[in-house]
């Protein structure tokens, strides 16, 4: 994509200027070199008025590595 392009997709509030940035950086850059953090969550169901979160879960990734030592995972007293 050119930058011209990257420019006018970006255009808008800061919320869509930062995930714009990550894109345009994700996309230049291998995902073998990209550092992150994998969050996961579990619901009781997908209707968000009535169903609640149950769990969640991150794991730190480094290129290919993934540190299953440094994994955390709770889980989230609701209501019910």
């Amino acid at each position: 994509m050119k930058q011209s392009d990257w420019n006018a997709a970006c255009a808008g509030d800061s919320s869509t200027k930062v995930i714009c940035a990550m894109l345009q950086l994700l996309s230049a850059t291998p995902l073998m070199a990209v550092e992150a953090v994998a969050i996961d969550t579990e619901t009781t169901g997908l209707d968000v008025r009535n169903d609640r979160v149950i769990e969640m879960a991150a794991v730190q990734l480094d290129g290919s590595q993934i540190d299953e030592a440094g994994a955390w995972s709770t889980l989230v007293q609701t209501d019910r």
